[in-house]
């Protein structure tokens, strides 16, 4: 009876995890499907809608910008610290500067340095609240950590070590070693990540509808306002936005594709002339942008604060707008961490199905497979399922947006679960098999507990995602699922900071608390010993 009821649950985990591995590729198929057929007049009228060229070029231009910014400042910044034992030991610590909702900094910046604020008057520095420059600011200061972490995980599968010790007997410099031979190596590595970040902005709505430009607005927010339409011209609209933000996706390839071999020929010629890379050592300063991205997300959550906590005057401080939201509040922040928990829970023990289904075959897949719910436009996915959830008369309950979230929190879940999992010590179960334990009991006993601290990180990375979504719960959930996100965005097109501020704050503060809690309990669990080769 045990044997059969673990071979159900191991066949079942299998069909969910298949069922939401291609949830996105249904999504993407389901939202190119022609709701109206095909025709040129369609084309013609989608290529004269006002303002198309200057949204999409916009949109381009933000992604490729924030993107290759964020990667490059943080690949400076590991060329300084990168392999001292101290900043190893820091990496662990900058899980819960990720936690940091994008919507959150990046309104968080506008209060904090916007025209109106106390710093801006201090350091002759206005950022305007809704402008391409603040989208790109925000979006490159979110993505740093992210790339960090994604150079910390490629540190691990390159000797950068040894090549730096072969740098240094040839005589080259600080600036020769990581630009000619370690960044030539690194730019395959992060391919996907490159991708995922350009996706994201090319894609994401609410960051651009509260800081993005208004006129004329970035090509998400057109093709969401298509999308939300119900007349047959807004639906031919949508299904051509639909292609060419496929195609857009397509030129983003491209660009990381040809920007590794535009850098990998301009460092060729700089080592043909043997070029000391000076230039490089006037960059050194951009280091501090490390130190410096803690003290903004500090400051962000000290602005949100300070500002859920103004009175009617803003030179008294009042519980008194807590106290008249809170009627208010109970529902979304039921609904938000309802959703976060069951869609990272969810989405951690798929990974754990996905890692260890490849771990008996003794093969990995290509990652891709595994992330396409962040490395295909969000916006396209979510209108297939929205069209998919329509065809089969699906309510607008939690269930239905808990299933919109788990192929986000799957793909990140699984992102920061793989490399721990595959570099676990398989002695450890090897001696546990000597000791007359079976499969699952190895499984079980050793190989998770093992791994605690990072499911620890997992959980809450994948939790922090859920919080943020946008677009899948407010589309599937049609408005009926609010939650803080939802809530904050809807807010944040009126005048009232201080209403604003205390959504933003909460949508900030549970996932760092979360954070904070399984840094701790990874912490407890880790141990003196090294479960890794």
């Amino acid at each position: 009876m045990a044997a059969t009821l673990r071979q159900l649950v191991k066949y079942s985990s299998y069909l969910l995890l298949a069922l939401v591995t291609l949830l996105p590729f249904a999504g993407l198929l389901a939202g190119l499907w022609p709701q109206q057929g095909l025709s040129t007049e369609g084309l013609a009228q989608f290529v004269a809608s006002p303002g198309l060229s200057s949204s999409v070029w916009q949109s381009v231009l933000a992604a490729l910008l924030s993107s290759f910014a964020a990667f490059y400042l943080a690949f400076i910044i590991y060329s300084h610290y990168g392999l001292s034992l101290w900043w190893q030991k820091l990496e662990r610590q900058l899980a819960p500067i990720l936690s940091l909702p994008h919507l959150a900094l990046a309104l968080g910046l506008v209060y904090l340095l916007g025209s109106q604020s106390l710093l801006a008057e201090l350091i002759s520095l206005g950022l305007p609240q809704k402008s391409l420059a603040t989208l790109i600011v925000a979006i490159t200061l979110k993505e740093i950590p992210f790339f960090l972490l994604v150079l910390g995980a490629v540190r691990r599968s390159l000797p950068l070590r040894q090549w730096r010790q072969q740098g240094q007997a040839l005589g080259y410099n600080h600036g020769q070693i990581w630009f000619l031979i370690v960044l030539p190596s690194v730019l395959p590595h992060i391919r996907l990540a490159f991708l995922a970040a350009c996706i994201y902005t090319l894609s994401v709505v609410d960051v651009a509808m509260v800081v993005g430009p208004n006129v004329p607005e970035l090509f998400a927010v057109k093709l969401y306002q298509w999308q939300s339409g119900f007349t047959d011209h807004k639906q031919t609209l949508a299904f051509w936005g639909n292609g060419l933000l496929i195609l857009l996706m397509v030129v983003m390839v491209a660009f990381i594709y040809g920007q590794e071999r535009l850098m990998r020929a301009l460092l060729r010629l700089a080592a043909g002339a043997r070029s000391t890379l000076e230039p490089v050592r006037w960059l050194a300063p951009l280091r501090l942008i490390a130190p410096a991205l803690i003290i903004v997300n500090a400051l962000v959550l000290f602005t949100f604060l300070l500002q859920s906590f103004q009175g009617v005057q803003d030179a008294v401080l009042s519980v008194r707008l807590w106290q008249e939201e809170w009627l208010f509040l109970q529902l979304p922040l039921y609904h938000t961490l309802a959703l976060a928990v069951l869609s990272a829970v969810g989405g951690l023990c798929l990974a754990l199905v996905a890692l260890h289904f490849q771990h008996l075959r003794g093969r990995y897949w290509f990652d891709g497979i595994w992330l396409s719910a962040i490395l295909l436009p969000q916006l396209s996915l979510v209108y297939g399922w929205q069209m998919g959830h329509s065809w089969l008369r699906g309510d607008y309950s939690v269930a239905w947006v808990v299933l919109a979230h788990l192929p986000f929190t799957f793909a990140y879940a699984y992102l920061v679960l793989k490399a721990p999992y595959r570099r676990l010590s398989p002695h450890y179960e090897t001696i546990a098999a000597s000791f007359g334990y079976g499969p699952w009991q190895r499984w079980w006993r050793v190989r998770l507990r093992l791994l605690v601290p990072s499911l620890m990180t997992s959980l809450a990375l994948a939790f922090s995602v859920s919080v943020a979504l946008y677009i899948p719960t407010l589309m599937i959930g049609a408005g009926r699922v609010p939650t803080i996100t939802t809530e904050a965005v809807a807010l944040a097109s009126g005048n009232d900071q201080a209403q604003v501020a205390i959504y933003m704050l909460l949508q900030a503060l549970l996932p760092l608390l979360v954070f904070s809690l399984a840094l701790l309990i990874g912490q407890r669990t880790r141990g003196v010993f090294n479960a890794e080769h």
